[in-house]
């Protein structure tokens, strides 16, 4: 297992979150884009390779990046918007390449999330097309959804690469109302990396752990049991550092405690 922050964790402002990564003792550090004209974003290429190597020089990875632009933009879903939404993807691998990570997150939520036959065929067009470009740059793509379990392995059945799988989200799943455990078990191999924060039932939240619904000593066991033991990004409010050192301490323990009699 590898622990890592979130740029929403770390530290929300600029590239400081690869050193407050560093400062709180955990192996990675996870970008979020949220708009084409972040500033991070659209740094020049230089830049972002300062910015990796100063990751590494730290000791912090930057193994995964996240995109959550389509949040706020259907194009994603829609079949008028696949030129726009393959651009801007494509701009991201670029970026996600830059910092040497080898997955990016494709966040498929609120305005992108694919809740109808339509929509899930418009976004998997859409990876199909894009999977070249990510394969010349070895970047892998993990999608988050508000989907069940079994409606989202459908979908990465479906594109059939070996490329794609999900980015699960343990707060995630108990806020859209499933559980957690048994969406680990569903998704098994599909997989590629996690995020890590608790929430209240039905309620999108990035609570700390302990603060809502999430069955965490369930939930790592689940992930032990699909013999999963790659990244654990922690997504909770970076507001409150005492809390996040927390987190991050109560992470460990419920890793370590898992399977023991």
């Amino acid at each position: 297992m590898h622990l890592g922050l979130t740029q929403y964790t770390a530290c929300s402002e600029g590239t400081k979150f690869v050193e407050n990564a560093a400062r709180l003792g955990v192996e990675g550090a996870e970008p979020f884009i949220g708009s084409p004209d972040d500033k991070l974003l659209n740094l020049p290429t230089g830049k972002l390779h300062e910015l990796r190597n100063k990751a590494m020089d730290l000791g912090v990875r930057i193994p995964s990046a996240c995109l959550g632009a389509f949040n706020n933009d259907s194009s994603l879903v829609e079949s008028s918007g696949k030129a726009k939404a393959i651009a801007f993807i494509e701009k991201f691998l670029d970026f996600s390449h830059a910092l040497g990570s080898d997955l990016m997150l494709l966040c498929s939520y609120i305005e992108s999330h694919p809740d109808s036959e339509i929509k899930k065929t418009n976004m998997i067009n859409v990876v199909q097309e894009i999977l070249p470009y990510a394969a010349d740059l070895d970047v892998r793509i993990a999608i988050e959804s508000p989907l069940p379990a079994d409606e989202l392995k459908e979908m990465i059945q479906t594109i059939d690469s070996e490329q794609v799988g999900v980015y699960f989200d343990t707060g995630n799943a108990v806020a859209n109302g499933y559980d957690p455990v048994e969406e680990i078990e569903t998704l098994d191999q599909d997989i590629f990396a996690v995020h890590i924060k608790d929430c209240h039932s039905l309620q999108l939240l990035g609570l700390h752990l302990g603060n809502g619904d999430v069955d965490f000593p369930g939930s790592v066991e689940a992930l032990k049991k699909i013999e999963y033991d790659d990244w654990l990004m922690i997504e909770t409010s970076g507001d409150d550092e005492e809390a996040v050192k927390e987190d991050i301490q109560r992470l460990r323990a419920f890793w370590n405690e898992a399977g023991e009699d």
